[in-house]
């Protein structure tokens, strides 16, 4: 039993705990706050670190062993394998931690190059120099090349980036492969045109790809639009790494249906996407980085109007391009709406045409604050339809139009375009000159819009398309397109010299102009009001197969011409 002296300290004790105990002031605990935060800051810098660091010393190692085999392939048999598969007697040459090899083997020397990609680090050693470096090689990109993909029925391409690696991601869909129907198609080519994997998405109805962009982490972020999953059909977006897993599929929409047509990377690290919905609108959604939905906005009136692509300009609003039926001159009129980015509050709306029908398909910032557009005119062309290269101010005043076409009676577009490091222009997309099927159109234009040369590359058994441009790590362009015959279309990746030429293709119109009608037009312009909304959209996460297509069924050949 305590004393009456003890129990006294005790409750002292007690009561002196109690008295000082409400402990911090408000500027201690900032203070605290503050140094939580920086070691919080600090222990994810250092997590950070340890982990690139770890991914640092697993591709050296992945290269190191890699570099082991390929010298004793030398050894036994004279020479460095032709092929990545090829290496190791044919079983080809494998990573230990999840890494995408990149090789190229070059015959004149027998040299090569051998790349280790993951999370979107890379690095590279050669038969020169077996020291793993960071990063890729310059020199990687081949300088030309023309390769087709298909299978027994069609494909389509819907989109195309060129990767860390010096290859190419190209989406579209396919139905010679999937679930059924139609699937979506994502395939990756090394910086030679050798098929590195490709994958379907999709279910039983008709799955699409519409575009493609590189995010930050390195992954391939795929916009398009899906039947199998959703509300009627929706739009969607699917995630896949760099070795083509997929990682995350998402669906969104409206009650009624949407489809998609373009997706941007935006200035705050999030994406934009338009598409038209199933009450023959555009409509235009803002994606934050992590893929929440942030808001949607709607244009449209009576008719039919449509968003087909997207660019954020200098002063970091999103303009849109596509066409309208509900507010036109004529038929259809190309279309362009300029939205404020924070809130997407719609700044004004723009129209050109006259009576014939008019679209305009793709959009591009440009370097004075501006954007230009492509698409085709009936109303101001040399024939029926003629591709178009009109380029705008940012307060939507058109600076100039050219239009390019083909002297028959047929339709000539302008499907995509870039502008070039020169500040220039390029575009792509289809020219039917005389006794010839459709080509693929590749037009260079000087910052002024003046003409510097055009190419079209096709073949005499089927009609060629351009869909999708880039311009590539080595100066030159690379496209996606399609070639129909016989009732079926492929892929096609085209990829070419910075002049417009193709080294391996030794037909005559390869590496020679056409001779197309030019013109300089003087278009309508007329400000446009309509009706606007913010409707709003669910965001579904769907779960889909990740399909990979074997390699020995699908078809990947370099065409002969």
């Amino acid at each position: 039993m305590k004393s009456s002296t003890s129990r006294q300290q005790t409750s002292k004790i007690h009561h002196s705990f109690h008295r000082f105990r409400p402990g911090f002031t408000i500027v201690e605990l900032i203070i605290v706050i503050f140094v939580i935060g920086i070691l919080s800051v600090i222990t994810a810098i250092s997590y950070n670190g340890i982990m690139q660091k770890t991914l640092a010393v697993s591709l050296q190692s992945d290269l190191k062993s890699a570099s082991s085999q390929l010298q004793y392939d030398k050894t036994s048999n004279g020479k460095y394998p032709a092929t990545i598969e090829a290496a190791d007697d044919g079983k080809g040459l494998k990573s230990n931690s999840g890494s995408v090899f990149t090789y190229t083997h070059d015959d004149s020397d027998d040299s090569y190059t051998l790349i280790a990609t993951n999370r979107g680090v890379s690095y590279y050693i050669t038969s020169k120099n077996k020291v793993p470096t960071e990063g890729v090689p310059t020199v990687l990109a081949a300088k030309s090349m023309a390769i087709r993909f298909g299978g027994s029925k069609h494909e389509m391409p819907g989109g195309i980036v060129q990767t860390s690696d010096g290859g190419y991601v190209v989406v579209g869909k396919t139905n010679s492969y999937g679930a059924g129907g139609y699937d979506m198609t994502i395939t990756k080519y090394d910086a030679t045109g050798g098929l590195s994997w490709n994958k379907t998405w999709g279910g039983a109805s008709d799955d699409s790809g519409s575009g493609v962009v590189v995010t930050s982490d390195g992954y391939y972020l795929v916009l398009g639009t899906t039947c199998s999953y959703g509300t009627a059909c929706d739009a969607f977006l699917a995630k896949y790494n760099a070795s083509g897993v997929l990682i995350l599929s998402k669906t969104f929409g409206g009650s009624a249906a949407e489809s998609s047509s373009a997706i941007t990377k935006t200035s705050d690290g999030g994406y934009a996407v338009v598409g038209t919905t199933n009450n023959n609108d555009a409509f235009l959604s803002k994606f934050d980085s992590s893929l929440s939905l942030l808001w949607t906005k709607t244009w449209g009136g009576s008719g039919l109007d449509a968003g087909l692509d997207i660019a954020q300009i200098n002063d970091g609003s999103y303009v849109v391009v596509g066409y309208t039926s509900s507010l036109s001159a004529g038929a259809d009129d190309v279309l362009v709406i300029k939205y404020d980015s924070s809130t997407g509050s719609l700044i004004w709306a723009k129209t050109w045409g006259d009576i014939g029908e008019d679209y305009g398909y793709a959009i591009v910032p440009t370097s004075d604050g501006g954007f230009a557009i492509t698409g085709e005119t009936d109303s101001y062309s040399n024939s029926r339809a003629d591709a178009f290269l009109a380029k705008y101010d940012s307060a939507g005043v058109v600076s100039w139009v050219k239009t390019i076409g083909g002297a028959l009676n047929d339709y000539d577009n302008g499907s995509d375009l870039i502008q070039t490091s020169d500040g220039g222009y390029v575009i792509t997309g289809e020219l039917c000159e005389e006794d010839m099927l459709e080509n693929i159109l590749l037009a260079k234009y000087d910052l002024n819009g003046t003409l510097t040369w055009n190419k079209i590359f096709g073949g005499t058994t089927g009609s060629y398309y351009g869909n999708n441009i880039i311009q590539t790590s080595d100066g030159g362009f690379a496209i996606a397109g399609y070639v129909y015959n016989s009732g079926l279309s492929d892929i096609m990746l085209v990829k070419y010299n910075s002049d417009g030429t193709i080294n391996n293709c030794t037909a005559t119109f390869c590496n020679s102009s056409a001779d197309p009608m030019i013109m300089s037009p003087s278009v309508t312009l007329i400000g446009r009001s309509a009706t606007t909304a913010s409707p709003t959209f669910t965001v579904v996460s769907q779960t889909v197969s990740d399909v990979t297509q074997s390699t020995t069924t699908t078809t990947v050949v370099t065409p002969s011409f």
